[in-house]
Order: C-alpha cells, then structure tokens, then sequence
C-alpha cells in the first residue's frame, strides 16, 4: 500500500480503504470484469469518503431556533435594562458641550419609567468610544439571520442531496441585501434610529431578535416545504427585487445627502419642529417613496414561497 509523508494517516487511511474495498468486491464476483468493478469499488468508496455531512454550528443553529430567540429576547430586556441605568450615572469624561451630563433623547425622557425604558432615555449609550445603538442596528441581527439561511441550505442539500431553486433564490437576495447594508454602514447615521430615537427595549429587542428571527422564515419555510420556480418566475422575482432596490436605494442616498448638504438646491419645506421636508426628486413622488421600494423588495423575497 502506497503512503504519503506529506499526507501521512489520512493518505494511509484513504488508500487502506480503497485496497479493502477492491479485495471485497473481487472476493464476491470473482475476477471475471476486473477493471470495472476496481472502478466501481474505488468510485463508491470516493463517494462515500466525500459525503457532505454539514457544518455542526449550523446544525445546531437550525435546531435550537426557539431557543436561540428566547435568549436574544432575554438579552433585549437585559440590554434595556442596563442603558437605562447607566443614563442616569454622569460621564467620566467630558461630552461635546464641554459637559458630563448625557445626551437623552427628546421623546425617551418624559419622566415615565416604563416608556422611557421602551423607548430609550439617552441617545447614544456608549462603553467607552464604543457606541451600542449603532453597533446593535446591523451587524448582529443582520449577521445571525444570514447565517439562520446557511442553516436552512444545509439542512435541505443534507435531506434531499440538492436544494431547490426557490430556497436558493431566495437566499441569494437576502444575501445582497444584508451585505450591503452591513458594508454600507454609515449609512445608518442619518437615519431616524440614530439621529433622533433613544435606544431602548424597542429597538434592542428589534435589532437582536426581530431582524435574525422574522426575515429568515422564507428561507425556514422553504427547508421544510420544497418548491421548485420556472426559470420565467424566476427572472421575474428577480426583476421586483432589482426594482425594489433601485427605488429605495436611491431615495435613501438622495435623502441622506440632502442632509449632509450635499444637495442644497433641491427644494424642501420647513417644517415646525425645524427640519427640512424634501420635497423634490424621489420625494416629490412621495413622502415614503423608500418604504415603497422597501415593500418591493419584501415581496420578492415572500413570492418564491408560493
């Protein structure tokens, strides 16, 4: 038997195997046809040798889905829990006002203990430099639900030895749609969430539990229920998704540098809290044209369910 140094035990293993199951298939059919069943013997043998058994982590990931939400939901409370405390304990160092009084939100801080702590009472609580809104508004949720979609691929190709075209489809789409988020991050910084809202049970319970365990249960769905798309309906899914985007893509970017004065000359209202109401271009279409394109592209995602 040949062996390897490079490869050493799995070279001597493989090639043991290989011998076994050749002198195996000789010693039942005899040694009539000797080259074929060598190569029937050492291609089932690779066959075998080969088999996709899955990452473990996903698996577990697929199976303690309830138990995975229960704990991020009992995080939420804790999270809640703690920036509500901490928003009432000064700053060691000093804030931009020269000051080490914490920045609260206008609407998390009217006295109600319960609102306040659903809300969030202090705008941007912080561990140092570190800001936790902004880190809870993506890469957590956006993450995990991406890898809640591994585990429902996995577990298809492990039932069936394939995965159908819907469930590919739409992991596909969510794909792209977490990554450029998740890559576009500094988009989130002028968005309501970080610029007005405090952070509380309302946005840690839907940036950690919401997000992961909701936008991954077209793809939970279709591991369980198979469906196979007509590569027609396909390219039409795909084409709501495309639409979809471009509409709340661009609106988003023309909204985000309107106010980073980027576009000064597009026009707008001033309203009575202040702030300017965009009111030209994709705005002038609509005041939600991005919940529009947002819509679009949920649709894609639930239509290759069926």
């Amino acid at each position: 038997m040949a062996q390897s140094y490079v490869n050493g035990t799995l070279v001597d293993a493989v090639n043991g195997t290989l011998v076994d199951a050749v002198n195996e298939t000789i010693a039942i059919t005899g040694n009539e046809g000797l080259l074929e069943k060598i190569a029937f013997a050492v291609g089932g043998t690779a066959a075998q040798g080969f088999k996709f058994e899955g990452l473990p982590e996903l698996d577990f990931v697929y199976d303690h889905f309830f138990e995975l939400m229960i704990i991020t939901w009992e995080f939420s409370i804790l999270l809640s829990n703690f920036v509500y405390l901490s928003s009432f304990v000064p700053l060691r160092g000093v804030n931009g006002k020269g000051t080490k009084e914490r920045i609260l939100a206008t609407g998390g801080n009217s006295g109600n203990i319960i609102f306040d702590w659903f809300i969030g009472r202090e705008l941007n609580p912080r561990i140092g430099n570190w800001d936790i809104k902004l880190f809870c508004e993506l890469r957590p949720g956006m993450l995990l639900w991406f890898v809640f979609n591994l585990s429902c691929l996995q577990r298809q190709y492990q039932k069936l030895g394939f995965v159908h075209n819907s469930l590919v489809l739409v992991c596909c789409l969510q794909s792209f749609y977490i990554f450029d988020g998740v890559l576009n991050e500094e988009g989130c910084l002028t968005m309501m969430d970080i610029t007005t809202d405090g952070f509380g049970f309302m946005l840690a319970f839907g940036d950690l539990t919401w997000v992961p365990f909701t936008y991954c249960l077209q793809a939970r769905y279709l591991s369980l229920v198979e469906v196979e798309l007509s590569n027609e309906i396909t390219c039409l899914i795909g084409a709501v998704m495309v639409l979809g985007y471009w509409i709340f893509k661009s609106s988003n970017n023309q909204k985000s540098h309107f106010r980073q004065g980027k576009l000064p000359d597009l026009k707008y209202i001033q309203t009575d809290r202040g702030t300017r109401l965009l009111i030209e271009g994709w705005w002038g279409l609509s005041q939600h044209i991005n919940y529009f394109g947002d819509i679009l592209i949920a649709v894609s995602w639930c239509l290759p369910t069926g």
